[in-house]
């Protein structure tokens, strides 16, 4: 005889949903089924040789997507990051080919990550100015900034000691890897181990009902665009030491592939969700498709549309995994 709470209890397809909602597993099943098709279709992606480069090149990519995932949690936009890595990137060449101390170049220039997240910050969260605004004015504004400074010319002749922070290599693994897994593991402390973390998905969840809780939305929102900028300016860094040059335009593009990638990675642009680790492996997911185009010997013309493509997908991505979650509710 069957009871009766037997035909309450949820069937194969209320766990299906629940796995497809997943914030983290689905960018999970998205690398794997893109790393399943890659090992198929040609014998280059599996090498050792391979795989380090595509996570040396994610590294850069993930650590901005930290970043812009807080802001994305609490229902806003920052599209300024790109810019504040060129930013950066510009301030720490001219600095390192002066040959100033390492140190104080990644300090400095994570401060001016500061700077300009602290402004976006102030004008969304305490004057209410819309998001998109506010950081689309700040992304023309501090790219034309640094075409000004540069007369669109490359920094060259950097010091040797800031160029081994990018290109050096511990146990055979570069040492960006190791500073973005970090960064990584501090950003998931910091959503569920602290007080700021629960008030970021308690203001993305619902503004009023974090204000009637005494929670300060305008100073949540401000530290989560200052993390943002912060981890943008200090990206932009690492990855000029990458290259040992400052190119005026680092950074271009970033701002939407990280908001891509956050969005794959299960977070919600209407805010309230959103992993570390699920943003690693949606930012992982997109740096895969760039390398598995570049295996198969596409044009590269062909990747600015591919990446357009990805970004579109991401939000219907996401509005259909908001359409299942209102199924199961």
């Amino acid at each position: 005889m069957r009871l009766a709470s037997d035909n309450n209890r949820p069937g194969f397809g209320s766990y299906a949903l629940k796995l497809i909602t997943n914030e983290t597993l689905g960018a999970v099943f998205v690398v794997i089924i893109i790393v399943v098709i890659m090992i198929a279709s040609t014998d280059s992606f599996l090498t050792v040789r391979n795989i380090t480069n595509v996570l040396r090149v994610s590294s850069f990519y993930i650590i901005v997507a930290m970043g812009a995932m807080l802001v994305i949690i609490i229902g806003q936009l920052d599209l300024s990051v790109g810019s504040t890595m060129g930013m950066a990137g510009i301030v720490a060449s001219l600095m390192a080919k002066d040959d100033v101390n390492t140190f104080l170049i990644f300090v400095v220039c994570t401060g001016i990550g500061v700077g300009i997240g602290s402004i976006n910050g102030l004008l969304v969260g305490y004057m209410k100015l819309p998001a998109f605004i506010v950081t689309l004015g700040m992304l023309l504004s501090v790219r034309g900034f640094v075409t000004l400074t540069t007369k669109g010319n490359p920094v060259n002749n950097l010091s040797d000691s800031f160029n081994n922070v990018g290109t050096s290599v511990f146990l055979q693994v570069p040492t960006p890897i190791y500073i973005m897994l970090i960064i990584v593991v501090i950003i998931w402390f910091l959503q569920n181990r602290t007080l700021f973390g629960r008030h970021l998905f308690a203001v993305g969840s619902n503004v009023q009902g974090a204000i009637v809780s005494g929670i300060n939305v305008k100073r949540v929102t401000l530290y989560a665009y200052i993390i943002c900028g912060a981890l943008a300016g200090f990206s932009g860094t690492l990855l000029t030491s990458r290259l040992m040059s400052g190119q005026v335009v680092l950074g271009e593009g970033y701002e939407l592939l990280a908001i891509a990638g956050v969005v794959i990675g299960g977070a919600s642009i209407a805010g309230g969700s959103g992993t570390a680790i699920g943003t690693l492996f949606g930012m992982l997911a997109i740096c895969l498709v760039t390398n598995a185009m570049t295996l198969i010997g596409l044009n590269a013309f062909y990747q600015p549309i591919t990446q357009g493509i990805i970004i579109i997908l991401a939000i219907m991505l996401d509005a259909g995994r908001q359409s299942l979650k209102n199924r199961l509710r």
